[in-house]
């Protein structure tokens, strides 16, 4: 555990030396962060503002979740395609922040909008960013 904690220490040390990767891994930690925040909070919000706050039945619940998180999956495929065309024609760093707006979007709109099933269903199938295109996107701001 001692030879752990030393290797983490050098670690530390060694990114004092470098600023640019320390400012990356700082941004990153939050920028994922952020993400997976909504997604993981997401479907605990929809079931708490759709379902438990009118009283709806709790299988009806689960029912639409499953669904709306499934159909996710499918259209967040094709969002981590067109983000990664995207960051090819503008470069990563503009897809990213383009998808962060659109995140950002998205969450106000649940928190302050969102009122039905359909609107959450309608929303789902414009999720703007996908952990896929993330990666994407990362992947070709690595290479140049």
């Amino acid at each position: 555990m001692t030879v752990g904690f030393a290797e983490l220490r050098g670690s530390f040390r060694e990114l004092a030396r470098l600023p640019h990767t320390l400012r990356y891994l700082i941004g990153y930690m939050f920028y994922n962060d952020g993400i997976q925040t909504v997604i993981s909070l997401a479907s605990v919000f929809l079931v708490q503002e759709l379902f438990v706050a009118r009283g709806r039945p709790e299988a009806e619940a689960q029912s639409f979740i499953i669904t709306l998180i499934l159909m996710v999956q499918f259209v967040a495929f094709v969002g981590a395609l067109t983000f990664g065309r995207l960051a090819a024609a503008i470069g990563a760093k503009r897809a990213i922040l383009l998808s962060l707006v659109l995140w950002t979007g998205v969450v106000i709109y649940a928190y302050g909008f969102l009122q039905t099933g359909g609107q959450a269903w309608g929303w789902a199938r414009r999720s703007p960013s996908s952990s896929a295109a993330r990666r994407r996107c990362r992947a070709r701001s690595s290479r140049g």
